[in-house]
């Protein structure tokens, strides 16, 4: 079966471009989840790179876990 979707919806907190991880904090505390090619960075209409995501970003993070990792499938950022 399909692994199950899972969402984040908090603020980012890091971005690390390099690594391809995104770290959002949300009320229960920090999330890490791992962003790769296949996922699509959206704000508004304007498609993104992780690069583009600023500390601070009101996000909601799609992911599913693929073994130990929480694999990003999007990223969408709301327009303030």
């Amino acid at each position: 079966a399909a692994p199950a979707t899972r969402r984040h919806v908090g603020t980012v907190k890091a971005v690390d471009p390099a690594a391809g991880m995104l770290t959002v904090t949300e009320k229960e505390g920090d999330a890490t989840v791992s962003v790769g090619e296949k996922t699509t960075i959206k704000k508004g209409k304007e498609s993104l790179k992780l690069s583009g995501l600023k500390p601070g970003d009101e996000v909601t993070v799609l992911y599913v876990k693929e073994g130990e990792k929480d694999v990003a499938r999007s990223v969408t950022v709301k327009v303030q």
